[in-house]
């Protein structure tokens, strides 16, 4: 007979081989396919980090009936550091953000921004000291001619990204 303990080890284990499945199964090269819309898969993407972690998110796009063409200009290699960015910026959330965040994607006048929004328990890192992680997120927002906005307040972080629709 197995014993509680390992019971619920292997039943952890079992979850994890899931999850990592499941993730696997919903990768980038599907989010990327010209058969698909490029937003509605970044939401599921987005859906999916967040379910299978203690964290819940809130993804909005405004307004939703137009938001498609603001993709329409950017090449594959810049849907690609795109999607870099939103997974490197969840990553860093699953990893040290609390509570509930909120996704905010607009598209108005041929300008998109992402508006994200996290809960944080500590600051991690002064204002303006950027980590390996966010270092990268600031390189892919540079080559893709983007604007970086900090506008984090005491407990929450939050960034504003903001790009021309012509990459």
């Amino acid at each position: 007979p197995i014993e509680e303990p390992q019971f619920l080890n292997i039943v952890s284990n079992i979850q994890n081989v899931y999850n990592n499945l499941r993730s696997e199964i919903f990768n980038k090269d599907n989010l990327l396919s010209e058969d698909t819309n490029f937003w509605d898969n970044i939401k599921l993407y987005l859906l999916n980090r967040y379910s299978s972690s203690s964290h819940s998110t809130e993804v909005t796009f405004y307004p939703e009936k137009s938001f498609e063409s603001s993709i329409l200009n950017f090449s594959l290699p810049s849907k690609k550091s795109l999607f870099a960015i939103i997974k490197e910026i969840s990553s860093n959330d699953l990893k040290y953000g609390v509570g509930e965040s909120s996704w905010f994607f607009r598209y108005e006048m041929n300008l998109f921004s992402i508006e994200f929004r996290s809960a944080k328990l500590v600051e991690l890192l002064p204002k303006n000291d950027y980590g390996r992680g966010n270092k990268s997120i600031l390189d892919r927002i540079n080559s893709l001619g983007g604007i970086f906005t900090d506008i984090s307040e005491e407990n929450t972080f939050a960034i504003l990204l903001t790009f021309e629709n012509n990459q």
